[in-house]
Formats: C-alpha cells, sequence, structure tokens
C-alpha cells in the first residue's frame, strides 16, 4: 500500500429515488414514460421542450413536447447534460477490478 486517504464519499439511494419518481408518475397518469428511447434534438421554446424521442428497437422518431425532462441515466449523465445545455456534474467514474485466486 502506497497511500491511506480519509475522504468522504456522498452517495444516494437509487432505490429510494426510483420509488419517489415511480410514485409521482403513479399520482400523475397523464405522464407518458418512454423506455429503449433516446431524446434528440431538444429546443427550449417558451417554457417547455420540443424534441424527437428516437425509439432504439426501430429508430423512429415521435415529437414530443414536455415541461421537463428527468435525466434518468449515470454513466451517460453528462452527455445528456450538454444535449440540453446543462453544465457537466463533476462525477468520478472508477473502473474496479477484482482479482480471483483459485
Amino acid at each position: 500500500m502506497e497511500a491511506l486517504y480519509l475522504t468522504t464519499e456522498y452517495t444516494f439511494d437509487p432505490i429510494l429515488v426510483a420509488e419517489y419518481y415511480k410514485q409521482r408518475l403513479r399520482e400523475r397518469p397523464s405522464i407518458e414514460v418512454m423506455l429503449h428511447s433516446r431524446v434528440v434534438e431538444p429546443v427550449s421554446e417558451a417554457g417547455t421542450w420540443r424534441m424527437q424521442v428516437e425509439r432504439l428497437d426501430d429508430g423512429s422518431k415521435i415529437p414530443v413536447r414536455a415541461g421537463g425532462v428527468i435525466n434518468a441515466t449515470y454513466a451517460g449523465s453528462n452527455s445528456v447534460n450538454r444535449l440540453f445545455g446543462v453544465e457537466d456534474i463533476q462525477l468520478m467514474h472508477e473502473i474496479s477490478e477484482i482479482a480471483f485466486v483459485t
């Protein structure tokens, strides 16, 4: 061991966050959840977002207008933020290695 550091690591409970948003969505049945898709070409327009949502299974694009968009990614969070003109989040992405010795 070369060095040892005492740090504070901030984290969140992804299950708790997911349950919070699932409950909010259940309370608002008019909100459509679009899975297996990605937002392309977002444009801010009069307090709303106008964009295309590309379906990843067939490449079709659906025009959408929304008051808000939730970025539910982790590894790609900054690329989505850039798409919407939001500053990068200073996240550290770590690659872990585990050695299995038999």
